[in-house]
């Protein structure tokens, strides 16, 4: 039995090929930069209620987020089913979060994208209070079955 040597990079990038939403870096925002943008109002959460994050839910409901968050699940999805690679399904979501980064990165810079002191404040404080929930719950799942 013979077998041939395969780069990872070239096994990666056939297991991926044409399995994942792109996430396209070009796509235009969905609003010009200058408009003023109200955070998204959608309807009450039945166990949360009302939106803490409204500036938070309005970017990501955007057309250019819709398709960095698709990707994003589908590269996770590839991480639990059988016969994928969990190292190269990790690998792909950091590559799609880098992404993702660049593209905001390049559109702050270029003025595509442009939010007031007020809203980047909001974003931010936003962000945090979702991290420190979800750090918490990790945490709590880690002790209850460090427990077990």
């Amino acid at each position: 039995m013979t077998q041939q040597a395969v780069s990872p990079t070239t096994e990666m990038e056939s297991h991926w090929a044409g399995s994942l939403p792109a996430y396209d870096t070009t796509e235009a925002r969905a609003y010009p930069p200058d408009e003023k943008r109200e955070p998204s109002s959608p309807g009450p959460c039945s166990k949360h209620g009302p939106s803490q994050t409204p500036h938070l839910d309005h970017e990501l409901q955007q057309p250019k987020a819709k398709g960095f968050v698709t990707a994003l699940i589908a590269a996770l999805q590839d991480a639990v089913e059988e016969g994928h690679c969990t190292e190269c399904a990790f690998e792909k979501t950091a590559s799609i979060l880098t992404a993702y980064a660049q593209d905001m990165r390049r559109a702050k810079k270029s003025g595509e994208v442009k939010w007031s002191r007020e809203e980047k404040k909001a974003l931010k404080s936003e962000i945090k209070s979702v991290s420190k929930r979800v750090k918490g719950q990790v945490k709590a799942g880690m002790k209850d079955r460090a427990q077990l």
